[in-house]
């Protein structure tokens, strides 16, 4: 997990100044559509980076909230002492697509892997199914040499691209959001 300690410059300080004088229950609400408004390149990159075959991966890429329980479960820095302004996003492959949850294939395309034999665990044989654009039905093997895969290393591009203004992404999802509420 890689987080972003998002530091509050002296050219923000009327949002943050806004922020304080709210109830603890807009104060979140302020703050989570900063971040909301702050992190929405690094998901638009995070979901542009991942190559499509079937689409199901990149459909699993979106942002979650972050309750108090779940941050402090994750092992968000400060996640179990949270207090009313402070939030916590999930960027990544976080949500099911037809039931199944994607973060395994993300990790691959991510991280790459090594060349390797894949084997049958419980069978004397593999099947599989070729879908390519020459090559079409079905197949057996005893075994497959998989050739690896390169690593994308989309995370780290993601997060890269989107740290330039952060800061100023976030005063303006805060400022609109109050803009929006009228205070």
């Amino acid at each position: 997990m890689i987080d972003i300690d998002v530091q509050i410059s002296p050219e923000h300080s009327t949002a943050v100044r806004r922020l304080g004088n709210l109830a603890d229950e807009f104060k979140d609400k302020a703050v989570r559509a900063g971040l909301d408004a702050a992190s929405k390149p690094i998901l638009d990159k995070m979901k542009s980076e991942v190559p499509v075959k079937t689409g199901l991966t990149r459909k699993s890429v979106g942002r979650s909230k972050l309750s108090k329980n779940q941050a402090d479960r994750l092992g968000v820095p400060g996640g179990a002492n949270m207090r009313p302004g402070d939030a916590a996003v999930l960027i990544g492959p976080n949500k099911r697509v037809e039931g199944k949850r994607r973060l395994r294939i993300f990790n691959l395309l991510d991280q790459g892997t090594d060349p390797h034999t894949i084997a049958p665990r419980r069978q004397r044989l593999l099947k599989f199914v070729r879908a390519t654009l020459h090559i079409r039905g079905r197949g057996f093997a005893k075994k497959v040499d998989h050739p690896g895969i390169n690593a994308r290393n989309i995370l780290a591009d993601s997060l890269d691209a989107g740290r330039i203004g952060f800061g100023d992404r976030f005063n303006a999802g805060v400022e609109k959001h109050l803009a929006k509420k009228g205070l």
